[in-house]
């Protein structure tokens, strides 16, 4: 499980973790590395894939160097205090992004999208 003390969660990097799906608990096989940077709304880390531990879930085309997208804890919580479901917000941005990744030719103008799901993340306040 990831943890942070962090709200933007810039510090669950540390150690280099893998990615546990939350509603599964199988390992993605992808370990975050770094942290680029934080918006509004979300968090972005570099991540690296070992392809010996891939989970069959990614794409096929997954390289071994990708950035993961999380969507920071005040921004779930701020959906969920508006009566809406979080996970709607990212998986609008899924739909979106895996229309574009079928386009024949790829293009090479938008960030290429690979899968999705939940990771569990403890905050230092006990939030979950």
């Amino acid at each position: 499980m990831l943890t942070s003390a962090d709200p933007d969660l810039r510090d669950i990097c540390r150690g280099r973790p893998e990615l546990l799906d939350a509603m599964t608990g199988r390992a993605s096989g992808v370990h975050l590395v770094s942290f680029i940077g934080s918006g509004g709304m979300s968090t972005v880390f570099a991540a690296e894939l070992d392809p010996s531990r891939k989970n069959p879930d990614l794409s096929p085309t997954t390289p071994t160097r990708l950035a993961v997208k999380l969507m920071q804890p005040s921004t779930w919580q701020q959906f969920k205090r508006l009566n809406q479901d979080p996970a709607q917000v990212f998986l609008r941005e899924v739909v979106a992004l895996s229309r574009i990744m079928e386009r024949q030719p790829p293009t090479e103008f938008v960030v290429g999208f690979y899968g999705s799901g939940y990771a569990d993340v403890t905050m230092a306040t006990g939030d979950h």
